[in-house]
């Protein structure tokens, strides 16, 4: 009896492969945009901080000193906000882009994984018919011979 054989194996495996591998990629520019989006909270926090500080400078005794550092420093930490806005958005882009490669590998992966099934069930129903014409001929042979 014959095995099943199927010709493409090794070009699913490597697509496997290939799918593990992006699955991991992909899993690292999540990871990249997870900490990106999270030093823009801490920023955000840091001038809702500030703006906090600001107010209850006003409300007490006026320094002016005090106020004029308040103010530049908010000045930074707004710069530094819409660079790390940039930096999430540029790691958000990366995310779906690598993204779309894992779909496209998952997706040829499994229409290979499709026509190997599909193969393994006409190699299976081709053997039950072999199978099935071997034993009629031994039915009939037995028959013909009267045991």
């Amino acid at each position: 009896m014959n095995r099943f054989n199927f010709r493409l194996q090794k070009y699913l495996n490597l697509k496997r492969q290939d799918e593990g591998i992006q699955r991991l990629i992909l899993f690292n520019a999540q990871a990249a945009y997870d900490a990106e989006k999270s030093l823009l909270a801490l920023i955000d926090k840091k001038i809702e901080a500030l703006l906090e500080y600001n107010t209850t400078l006003r409300q007490n005794q006026l320094n002016i000193d005090l106020l004029l550092f308040a103010e530049s420093y908010h000045l930074v930490l707004s710069q530094q906000k819409e660079i790390q806005a940039v930096s999430v958005e540029d790691a958000l882009g990366r995310v779906a882009a690598e993204r779309d490669k894992y779909l496209a590998l998952q997706k040829d992966r499994k229409l290979l994984e499709r026509l190997r099934e599909k193969l393994w069930q006409q190699f299976y129903q081709d053997s039950l018919r072999e199978e099935q014409k071997a034993l009629d001929e031994i039915g009939t042979l037995s028959f013909s011979r009267g045991v």
